[in-house]
């Protein structure tokens, strides 16, 4: 199965490139250049590009107005910068003996995703069950419509917290017995 999705990389110039990859498990099948960044608003356009040509013709749900940080050259490691290391050249990269750093990971893109759709899980009132399973199984389900035993993949795949899949196949049989569809529609009408 493959995946497709929107990467930003440093060029040689200290631009950033955003580019659409291709991938079937870790090998990369193809690559489409959008363009080459050298402004923060430029980062912006070329990445609502490459969303276009992701997802061409696909609607979004409007969650309100959900603050969103702007894209930024920052977000991607500038390695051009690292001059002052001659001697990662030769070797091809690997670093130096005693060299030492820190990286932080911010949010990804799945994370920010799972995100918004708990808190428009939560602002529709759907809370109320008080299930997770049903939470995670509603939500992997639009973003990917599966099976329920597919469901754990899609969760996985966005490193989303998701119960077993024992607990996924009896999450429908509550739904049942607890007559989930009255207490949904009352909480979508409060």
């Amino acid at each position: 199965m493959g995946s497709r999705f929107i990467r930003k990389v440093r060029t040689a110039s200290g631009a950033v490139a955003v580019q659409i990859v291709d991938q079937t498990g870790r090998t990369t099948t193809s690559v489409e250049h959008i363009g080459s960044a050298n402004t923060d608003a430029e980062l912006a356009l070329l990445l609502h590009s490459a969303e276009q040509r992701l997802h061409p013709g696909q609607q979004a749900f409007d969650f309100g107005d959900v603050e969103q940080e702007p894209p930024s050259l920052d977000e991607v490691a500038d390695w051009t910068k690292n001059a002052a290391m001659p001697d990662m050249i030769p070797d091809r990269g690997r670093p130096r003996t005693g060299a030492t750093g820190t990286a932080k990971v911010v949010a990804s893109p799945a994370t920010e995703l799972w995100e918004i759709l708990t808190a428009a899980y939560a602002r529709l009132g759907f809370e109320v069950l008080d299930y997770e399973g049903f939470r995670a199984m509603v939500l992997a389900r639009l973003i990917e419509p599966t099976s329920k035993a597919d469901t754990i993949r899609v969760l996985d795949d966005i490193c989303a917290p998701h119960p077993s899949l024992r607990t996924l196949f009896r999450s429908l049989h509550r739904c049942h017995e607890k007559d989930y569809k009255d207490t949904l529609a009352k909480a979508m009408i409060a």
